[in-house]
């Protein structure tokens, strides 16, 4: 038996194998949009030991210098014996949860989790049941990524007999971070008593070993919608507790959009609007007495997955730009060496090209690469196409709510996730991410779904109140309305 000594956040853990073995196995916390082909260079690590010598996508992909300082792509490593490995912290800042969410009738009576699996990022909180407080919140890549970046990627792959892999390697992700988050806050597993997990309908299916096959051909019927206590069998808690799943609203709009609507306020009285964007984009709008959603497969762009330079909202990734004397000048998370370009420093920088007029409202650059001012962070043609793509979807998702609404235009637009959590609603409009009509009302609300997956943690009365939000929503199936296609390739205009 071989051993790797993995290095991550300060943190030294060993882990046993049996060689030789493809180090991405060993490691399945890595993103592998690529599929594991090494040409996204998303999973760099720096290793040293018994290992395989560099591939010819490795010497395509890194420099000399890297390649001599030990840095690898995991996917393409073979541990041959004991080993060395250092990973960076891939996962974007926690931003799980308001602060001031109010407490009423917690659903235990010590401390909580409220957890919030999404398709890139999952984030876990731990609350103070006594006093409402959060006390640590944390979050993590979700391993499953190296069987695809998006939902319809890993319920194939689970279709195809992977289901087994992706419920274990997303459990051991949850297991590890909530221990992370309770060790931060010291409390031992005894300490919690009570748990609240949100997440797309897929991602729920494949944590739990579902088969997926249903939702993932029509007419997308689901054998459970959940809306139940589950066995916490995968969070390092106290034997017998147990986590609390919302109601899902359809196959494709999750639990997690029934949070992020009960944390925006849909189950109130009021029009308004609730964008949760994301791998997989949802809307909901309440419009009268009527609620409506849609989802829509924007991909992983706005997370960074998928593009040249792209990067979540971690340390050193540009989430700002804008022009200043003619110049681009650009702001990174943390004020760090920039590293890469998260979803925001996208949609600002896009604005300002098309501004500059280096960027042609088709979408066309002037050149293959445009260089983010004096740093290597470029963008290509390709990248354009993945964004424009994106915001695409989400534009639509839009129209087609307010096309279908009874009543007037909403008077507020909610944008949550962790895109919204930075977005300049200046820079989305100048894209045209946001329908004309809703730009004076729109905000950025950031991780929503989190923020109700801790508000039904403090208050039992909301586990209905999110049922009934759910059971009463009417889903809109984008792909069946007949001007779908029209309207999707009209909104890749980059007004």
């Amino acid at each position: 038996m071989s051993k790797l000594i993995l290095n991550q956040n300060g943190v030294r853990r060993k882990i046993d194998f049996s060689s030789p073995t493809p180090l991405s196995t060993v490691l399945d916390m890595l993103p592998h949009p690529c599929g594991g082909k090494g040409f996204c260079g998303k999973c760099r690590v720096r290793i040293m030991g018994k290992i395989s010598a560099p591939t010819a996508a490795e010497r395509t992909m890194l420099s000399r210098e890297q390649l001599r300082d030990g840095v690898r792509l995991a996917c393409q490593v073979t541990l041959n014996g004991d080993a060395q490995v250092t990973v960076a912290d891939t996962a974007a800042p926690a931003k799980a949860t308001s602060s001031d969410v109010p407490r009423k009738k917690p659903l235990g009576e010590k401390y909580g989790l409220s957890i919030d699996l999404g398709t890139t990022t999952i984030c876990a909180a731990v609350f103070d049941l006594q006093t409402g407080k959060r006390c640590t919140e944390g979050s993590a890549a979700n391993p499953q990524a190296r069987y695809g970046a998006d939902v319809l990627s890993r319920v194939e792959s689970a279709i195809q007999g992977n289901g087994n892999e992706l419920s274990r390697c997303i459990r051991h992700a949850l297991f590890d971070l909530c221990a992370q988050v309770m060790m931060t806050a010291k409390l031992a597993p005894g300490d919690v008593d009570a748990a609240v997990l949100v997440g797309n309908t897929a991602m729920l299916y494949l944590l739990f070993g579902l088969d997926p096959t249903g939702i993932s051909t029509s007419p997308f019927q689901c054998d459970t919608l959940f809306g139940d206590f589950y066995p916490a069998d995968f969070l390092p808690v106290r034997r017998g507790t147990k986590v609390f799943v919302p109601r899902c609203i359809s196959a494709f709009l999750g639990a997690d959009a029934a949070a992020a609507a009960l944390a925006c306020g849909l189950h109130r009285p009021g029009d308004r609007m609730v964008a949760d964007l994301g791998t997989n984009g949802e809307i909901l709008l309440r419009s009268g007495n009527e609620l409506l959603g849609c989802s829509c497969a924007a991909g992983p762009a706005f997370e960074g997955v998928g593009l040249s330079c792209g990067s979540p909202a971690v340390d050193g990734a540009v989430r700002s730009v804008l022009l200043s004397g003619g110049r681009t000048v650009y702001e990174t998370v943390n004020g760090t060496s920039p590293t890469g370009i998260c979803g925001s420093g996208y949609t600002d920088w896009f604005a300002c090209l098309r501004k500059t007029g280096e960027l042609k409202k088709d979408g066309t650059l002037c050149a293959d690469r445009v260089y983010l001012g004096d740093t290597p962070l470029y963008l290509s043609q390709k990248d354009v196409r993945a964004f424009q793509l994106a915001k695409s979807a989400v534009r639509t998702g839009m129209e087609y709510l307010l096309r279908s609404s009874l009543d007037a235009a909403p008077g507020s637009l909610d944008i949550a996730g962790s895109f919204g959590s930075a977005l300049s609603m200046r820079s989305a409009v100048a894209i045209g991410l946001i329908p004309p009509q809703l730009t004076p009302v729109a905000r950025a609300v950031g991780n929503a779904a989190a923020t109700g997956a801790a508000m039904v943690l403090l208050d039992d009365s909301l586990t209905q109140t999110a049922y009934d939000l759910a059971s009463s929503t009417k889903t809109i199936p984008l792909a069946d309305q007949p001007d779908f296609s029209d309207r999707l390739c009209d909104n890749l205009t980059l007004e």
